[in-house]
């Protein structure tokens, strides 16, 4: 079993340690890297391609144009380890890598253990643990964002994910004439499969998880409303999903560490 990962490296922040990146790649080698080179983060690149030629870790870089967008990368991120690996699942890593990883094997999991389960996002936003290293802990205690729509249905504002992890079988979804590219990737990146699938087919073809962290705040978890909100715009956008929100009374059994 391969995962595929990509990393946009304009994303890549001051904090990243490639230490503990390494750390990381040489205890799970079922990952494999991509990293997209925008060429606007020099220092980061240099580093990761003398890692490239020292170590026998799985990393590969891919020079893009600048400017590229971050959907964009991922686009060419994921072309690049489909002609080149054999990878089961794919993923996406936004700004913060370290603790991003550290959830990894989680959402991971989560559609290893779920088999009905396509697509699994998170986002934490512990500020406090940005730092920590990466451990073999499967720890998704800290928060994990969630959707706010207005009064009229539609998205209050863009919510990016810093993890997502989605089975092989999208890929010939994501490569489309029809897919447009955004400056974001979040949850509507993904979910615009009405699209290319149309509405009939989408019943009980994809079922999406958005893991919400145990222990999280009140003021972040979504009420039976929201959710219920939720459900209604995923119908009326996307044909149906089934919404699933793991907390202390009902968590998916891959979220336990």
């Amino acid at each position: 079993m391969q995962i595929g990962i990509v990393i946009q490296c304009s994303q890549i922040k001051d904090h990243f340690q490639l230490d503990a990146l390494i750390n990381f790649l040489a205890r799970n080698n079922e990952y494999v890297f991509c990293f997209v080179n925008d060429r606007s983060n020099v220092p980061v690149v240099v580093l990761l391609e003398e890692t490239k030629h020292s170590t026998e870790l799985n990393i590969h870089i891919i020079n893009v144009k600048r400017g590229t967008t971050i959907a964009e990368s991922l686009l060419f991120g994921i072309g690049y380890l489909s002609r080149n690996d054999d990878v089961d699942y794919y993923g996406y890593i936004n700004e913060n890598i370290i603790i991003s990883l550290k959830g990894m094997k989680c959402l991971t999991k989560a559609l290893i253990t779920n088999e009905d389960v396509s697509i699994v996002f998170a986002r934490t936003r512990n500020e406090k643990i940005k730092l920590q290293l990466i451990d073999d802990e499967c720890d998704m205690a800290s928060t994990v964002d969630t959707l706010k729509f207005d009064r009229y249905g539609g998205l209050r504002r863009t919510i990016t994910y810093e993890a997502v992890v989605f089975t092989s079988s999208i890929i010939p979804i994501l490569f489309t004439e029809s897919f447009v590219s955004y400056q974001c990737m979040d949850i509507e990146l993904l979910l615009r499969l009405k699209s290319f699938v149309g509405r009939k087919n989408m019943k009980g073809h994809f079922r999406v998880v958005i893991i919400q962290g145990v222990g999280s705040t009140k003021e972040q978890k979504l009420s039976a409303t929201e959710s219920l909100k939720m459900l209604y715009i995923f119908y009326l956008k996307y044909g149906f999903f089934d919404f699933l929100r793991a907390d202390k009374s009902k968590s998916l059994p891959s979220i336990s560490s």
